[in-house]
């Protein structure tokens, strides 16, 4: 884990979702994987006429805020994310069903799939051993 990743990661909570550096440690951040992927998006909902596509190296990085995430203060970038919740994993793996109606960055929808149960069902053991770093870049294109 290098000190641009971090900084790049804090830099991004930031801009993001408005938390403050000093809430976020740099310390405290655990470097899991590489994720190389690219997709596509097609218009959302009648009449729209947008799209967009992503091809991207994303470092994974986890991090565990002392006292709970409430307690942030998070004001999400209209320009970067349209909601923001805070959840349990039983209501996230419900919200993640094709036919939720939600709208999920294609990388997320990834990690979630590919990664996040067995680091979320072990999370301090994510956060404080090598148990799930693995040195690769997992590429899903």
């Amino acid at each position: 884990l290098t000190p641009g990743t971090v900084n790049a990661a804090v830099r991004k909570l930031e801009h993001e979702l408005g938390i403050a550096p000093a809430l976020v440690p740099r310390e405290t951040f655990k470097f899991l994987t590489r994720l190389h992927y690219c997709a596509s998006m097609a218009p959302a909902g009648e009449g729209a006429d947008w799209s967009w596509g992503e091809h991207e190296m994303d470092y994974i990085l986890l991090v565990k805020v002392a006292g709970g995430g409430e307690h942030l203060g998070v004001v999400p970038n209209a320009e970067e994310v349209d909601a923001v919740k805070w959840v349990g994993r039983g209501q996230l793996k419900q919200m993640m069903r094709e036919d939720s109606g939600l709208q999920w960055s294609p990388w997320f929808r990834i990690i979630e799939k590919e990664f996040l149960g067995r680091w979320w069902d072990d999370l301090d053991k994510a956060l404080t051993s090598e148990a799930y770093v693995d040195g690769k870049i997992h590429t899903i294109l």
